[in-house]
């Protein structure tokens, strides 16, 4: 008989109710103190297969499934994978995942989430986004607006135009042979007509994930865009 995978032996901790006899690792749910968690017994779990010489790194997508299914909260996910790094002794390159893939999920999910609370604003988060940049600094050259959004000029050039032709924004000369660019009276009301929805889920989503850590992963980020940009030059 193979042995049970590691979503599979996960899995069936957290999906049994919490006064069903466990066994993992030679031990059993009555075992723990009545006080633990599931996520507690999960960790015990982790932590057994860690010194067996797993890596955190392959709890990582157990845990994202049973996220999906509900058996374990975002909260808990993220709690589970500090205490696995603080058990662990040491980790290395090769037990994380690519940063830049990571980081591309990340703005896929965020960006769709956004993107369907705003649905019936009339405008994307993409959209919203440019367009809210654009009003607080108008009228702005396209420089200093491509610089602000992390954008090349040709990347910023095709997100202006479809803003352009639906008469939100207007590219006017600045100095030299700069171009600034501003928002209409349309591009106002646009704004001002989609900011409650934005809102709502910026405060849902960073409610969820917590206030500090979404203050010490924004800080993280921008840290990575300043680790990156200086290394390309």
């Amino acid at each position: 008989m193979s042995r049970p995978t590691a979503y599979t032996q996960i899995w069936s901790i957290a999906s049994r109710p919490l006064g069903d006899p466990l066994s993992y690792s030679g031990r059993s749910r009555s075992d723990c103190d009545a006080r633990h968690t599931r996520a507690d017994v999960m960790l015990l779990h982790f932590s057994h297969r860690l010194e067996s010489g797993h890596s955190v790194r392959s709890f990582v997508a157990p845990l994202d499934a049973l996220m999906r299914n509900g058996a374990v909260g975002v909260d808990q996910r993220h709690r589970l994978i500090q205490k696995m790094h603080m058990h662990h002794d040491s980790f290395s390159i090769a037990d994380l995942s690519c940063a830049c893939n990571a980081l591309r999920k990340a703005s896929r999910a965020v960006t769709r989430f956004y993107d369907e609370v705003m649905e019936d604003t009339g405008l994307s988060l993409a959209q919203f986004a440019v367009l809210w940049n654009i009003a607080r600094r108008e009228p702005i050259p396209l420089m200093d607006l491509a610089h602000l959004l992390v954008m090349d000029r040709t990347t910023l050039y095709r997100a202006l135009k479809p803003l352009e032709r639906e008469g939100w924004v207007t590219l006017e000369d600045g100095q030299g042979r700069a171009k600034t660019v501003r928002l209409t009276d349309k591009g106002h009301h646009a704004v001002k007509n989609s900011t409650d929805a934005w809102q709502a889920a910026q405060r849902q989503l960073v409610e969820k994930f917590g206030l500090e850590r979404w203050a010490a992963t924004e800080a993280a980020l921008q840290d990575l865009v300043t680790i990156s940009q200086e290394a390309m030059q």
